[in-house]
């Protein structure tokens, strides 16, 4: 699938693999708190280093704009708001645990970037802020879903929320590309 909002990339990566790699640091304290807490402690301070590894370093020099680390992002049953990340333009999120039709990426037209919002976070409700990560975004419209099932090149420049409907934890990686989503696709579908 091909928009304005994704790029699937069936063929792209080593699932298996990639998979083993997130499962390698990702600890029982990680998946029991909060997601809110883990994105904090664990997600933004433990990463996979690319240049240590000599497969993700050869599909790093084939898009040599792919970020020198891999993001583990852990997700229980609730919401991630409706944001915009302020650190990438565009990423590469793969499924590694749990990814199927009940956990849902929605993604949006306009809206009004605010300061804060008063929503339910993971499974916590409370007023969130704005931060050097996402910009949380009220009033947009909702125009396209999809189930993350396969690697897939993601616009984090629009407005876009993660909803799980279950119990079970959504394990995912993501690979920020170090550019926007448009010369992102470009990179990719001529390399």
């Amino acid at each position: 699938m091909n928009n304005d909002y994704i790029l699937t990339l069936p063929d792209l990566l080593d699932l298996n693999y990639m998979k083993q790699k997130a499962l390698e640091i990702v600890n029982e304290e990680w998946l029991s708190v909060s997601d809110v807490e883990a994105l904090r402690r664990f997600t933004d301070t433990i990463t996979i280093n690319v240049e240590a590894d000599e497969y993700l370093k050869s599909i790093r020099q084939r898009y040599p704009k792919l970020a020198s680390y891999l993001k583990v992002m852990k997700m229980d049953k609730g919401q991630w708001p409706p944001h915009i990340d302020t650190m990438r333009s565009s990423a590469i999120n793969i499924p590694v645990q749990n990814c199927d039709e009940t956990k849902i990426t929605k993604f949006g037209k306009k809206g009004t970037v605010v300061k804060s919002m008063i929503t339910t976070f993971g499974n916590i409700e409370s007023e969130w802020h704005s931060h050097e990560y996402v910009n949380y975004v009220t009033d947009t419209d909702m125009d396209f879903e999809f189930s993350l099932q396969t690697p897939t090149l993601i616009n984090t420049k629009v407005p876009h929320q993660v909803i799980n409907t279950t119990d079970t934890q959504r394990l995912i990686l993501s690979w920020a590309y170090e550019d926007s989503f448009e010369q992102a696709k470009q990179d990719i579908l001529n390399g």
